[in-house]
């Protein structure tokens, strides 16, 4: 039986809030949404959806998304809501999720949390204490040249602009002249307030998704990362690619995962669902690269293979009913965001069984932007994944390149 909270009509804000608002309203809640896309299924999902255009076209960049905080403004005057549920895109930007909160609370993290779990330094040094491993980085001011931005590293390096969004910006400097380029690019940008430049750690890209409550927290899965596959012609080396859920472990990586988790809980004061992301390296080290203080990519993947609801156990997380323990995983599951390859048209993507995400049919979409979302379900990551790619297949069958 489904447990009742006193939240029963919700706004769902972020850049991608699809799978938030599908969660939200399979609990039966009155869900309205503002979104960067204007995706299909989403409308089907929602009382009504405001679309925000995003400037230039491309994706939220480097300045502070205050759009969002006008349409909540605007959806507040046809409707009251008893909160907000924050979606992607704004981790980088506490002002914004301040302003939200200040019009309708928002459900989840505080702003001051969003500030001081996304700042680098402040989460590296609160790390290195308890014994976990961060990337050797520079954090460089404007202006600064190669010679000063790499210091005491080696190359490749890797460079993250901050503020930035969903892995679009980072990039990859093979030696210091590249660096120096990449930093003349940067600094352009009047948004950019400091870049990190970071050892490139080698090793398989993961996160942790997880529970947070007042001085705990309860690990959910831990999650391989897709990250720049080639094969789903992402805009960016470090673009998010998807996920495959849940990434098999030792029980000794498990509990030092588990560890993390509680540690970043109650030293930043975490609420609901959250995740962490790291690389883990071939002698089981843990080399945490940041932390996602809202709902991640990975939640369509955690409900089917636990059986669960997300924004069911987020709410009930922060109204005081945390989950003790996670249940086992029950199967595995796969997700491919599938990229344009090229500039094209999107056909009818409708009646591909595992397709999220869906592009309106006739919309022109330019090389390197989402399409959709891939899904696949099977008893190991091998049958998930191959899956997920033969409807992979059925969508590129169904664009037209221009």
């Amino acid at each position: 039986m489904r447990k009742r909270f006193p939240w029963q009509r919700l706004l769902v804000v972020g850049i991608d809030t699809r799978a938030v608002a599908s969660s939200a309203n399979r609990l039966g809640l009155s869900v309205w949404s503002i979104d960067a896309f204007d995706d299909v299924d989403l409308r089907e999902s929602v009382k009504e959806l405001v679309v925000v255009s995003l400037r230039g076209g491309g994706y939220v960049g480097f300045s502070p998304p205050f759009e969002f905080v006008q349409a909540v403004r605007t959806c507040l005057l046809r409707q009251s809501f008893d909160g907000v549920l924050i979606a992607s895109g704004f981790d980088d930007f506490p002002e914004v999720v301040a302003e939200i909160d200040e019009l309708c609370p928002v459900l989840g993290n505080s702003a001051e949390a969003f500030r001081l779990v996304r700042d680098f330094r402040t989460l590296s040094e609160f790390l290195r204490k308890h014994g976990f491993q961060t990337p050797k980085t520079n954090v460089v001011a404007p202006r600064l040249s190669a010679r000063e931005a790499c210091v005491g590293l080696s190359p490749p390096y890797v460079v993250k602009p901050h503020p930035r969004a969903g892995g679009y910006g980072i990039e990859m400097a093979l030696d210091e002249e590249e660096l120096e380029a990449l930093l003349r690019k940067l600094w352009v940008n009047p948004g950019i307030k400091y870049v990190l430049v970071q050892e490139l750690v080698e090793g398989l890209d993961c996160s942790a998704s997880f529970l947070a409550y007042k001085g705990g927290a309860t690990l959910l899965t831990v999650n391989e990362q897709l990250v720049g596959v080639e094969w789903l012609s992402p805009p960016s080396p470090f673009a998010y690619c998807g996920n495959v859920v849940p990434l098999e472990v030792d029980a000794e990586v498990c509990a030092r995962v588990e560890e993390l988790c509680r540690l970043l809980s109650k030293e930043f004061s975490l609420r609901g669902s959250n995740g962490v992301d790291f690389v883990l390296s071939s002698d089981g080290e843990l080399y945490v690269m940041e932390v996602n203080p809202r709902f991640q990519g990975t939640l369509e993947c955690v409900e089917q293979v636990l059986g669960v609801n997300v924004v069911e156990l987020h709410l009930a997380s922060i109204s005081g009913n945390f989950l003790e323990e996670a249940p086992k995983p029950s199967r595995f599951c796969a997700k491919l965001v599938v990229y344009a390859d090229e500039r094209c048209v999107v056909g009818d993507l409708r009646g591909i069984g595992p397709v999220r995400d869906i592009t309106p049919a006739g919309r022109v979409v330019e090389k390197g932007a989402p399409i959709c979302t891939v899904y696949g379900m099977g008893g190991s990551r091998e049958e998930a994944l191959e899956r997920a790619k033969i409807g992979l297949g059925e969508v590129r069958k169904r664009l037209k390149k221009l």
